[in-house]
């Protein structure tokens, strides 16, 4: 993990290191590859570690990371139990229910939705299974374990905490908790940038989703977009980007900003619907939603390939901050000051109650 701020132009390292599994302080901790983020207290904020195969927790206040759920040495399966017990496959998205102190998690390679419940405590929990099996995968809508999805990446919590809506690369579906009816919002099985209505609306590929209200906001990789989804009505609309533009990201209004490949979509500190992170292939981007109107503002943040992985932390990004990322340059940061280091691929973005912003590379 590194923690960026921006006001000082500085970064320093807050936790992480190359890949790996183990447990430990600071960069003694090793990280295989961040997947999605929850915060479930002031000391927990709950990682996927996606090579790892499992659920880890890290303290920001001792750095202490901490493998809780899933293999500890990266085997895979698909195994409800206990939290040491459990397996997974490439797990990814996560949401949290505070009301019910469960962690849902999506198991993509094993095209299930999980459930990690914590009411025995953080560390004696119970996975259990919501929909879907890995014994089959597609888009069939049905009752818990009789739904199938693909490779499912993401998901979000209800307002009310009685649903969740699932992003499975070509679809949007919808899991009534009480029931385990697994009901399909949007989407066909088949590959397009295409707005409308519930199936007449195409993606290419989904991946992060956050719900506010009536509204989805989803990443459209593939399309280089963010897409919305009104729930009562399943209107499919995009929201930000163009599907001609994918190589640059580029400040604008609506569909004027670009986006090269979008993964990750966070709405601001304690939820707040007024603003939306998008984390791309090019820049950490920020969507002021107005009268249904996008503003994007990037933060100073260039990227450059590299072997490893890492979690970073963005303190704060400035609101009057606005720049053009250019595809031919890279922006690098270091420890202290803004010189030589570098951020990878980030892939999943999630903004902590206390407004910092955590970013998971790939």
């Amino acid at each position: 993990m590194a923690r960026v701020g921006f006001c000082a132009d500085e970064l320093f390292t807050f936790a992480g290191g190359t890949g790996g599994s183990n447990d430990g302080v600071g960069t003694n901790a090793l990280i295989g590859v961040a997947g999605s983020f929850v915060q479930t207290s002031p000391t927990r904020i709950w990682f996927s570690d996606w090579y790892a195969n499992s659920i880890r927790y890290i303290n920001p206040y001792t750095k202490h990371t901490n493998s809780v759920v899933g293999s500890l040495t990266g085997s895979t399966g698909f195994v409800d139990g206990g939290a040491t017990t459990a397996r997974f496959q490439k797990p990814w998205g996560m949401t949290y229910s505070d009301t019910a102190n469960i962690i849902y998690i999506a198991d993509y390679d094993n095209h299930a939705v999980r459930a990690y419940d914590m009411t025995a405590g953080d560390h004696v929990g119970t996975v259990t299974t919501v929909a879907g099996d890995s014994a089959g995968s597609g888009y069939l809508d049905g009752v818990g374990t009789q739904a199938r999805f693909f490779r499912p990446s993401d998901l979000a919590m209800s307002d009310d905490q009685s649903k969740l809506y699932v992003v499975d690369e070509l679809t949007v579906r919808e899991i009534t908790l009480s029931s385990g009816q697994v009901t399909r919002v949007a989407g066909w099985s088949s590959s397009s940038t295409k707005d409308g209505v519930g199936t007449m609306a195409q993606f290419r590929q989904l991946f992060g989703v956050v719900a506010t209200g009536d509204f989805l906001y989803a990443a459209d990789v593939q399309s280089c977009v963010v897409r919305q989804i009104q729930i009562s009505s399943k209107n499919v609309i995009t929201f930000a980007g163009d599907r001609f533009n994918c190589l640059d990201s580029t400040s604008g209004v609506g569909t004027n900003a670009y986006f090269f490949q979008p993964h990750g979509v966070s709405l601001g500190a304690n939820g707040d619907s007024s603003v939306l992170y998008v984390a791309s292939k090019s820049a950490i981007s920020k969507i002021v939603v107005s009268r249904c109107k996008v503003t994007i503002q990037e933060s100073p943040l260039g990227l450059q390939r590299s072997s490893t992985s890492f979690i970073t932390i963005v303190s704060s990004i400035p609101h009057d901050y606005a720049m053009q990322i250019d595809s031919d340059i890279t922006l690098r940061y270091a420890d202290g000051v803004a010189l030589s280091g570098f951020l990878d691929n980030p892939q999943s973005i999630f903004t902590s109650a206390s407004g910092r912003i955590y970013l998971g590379l790939f």
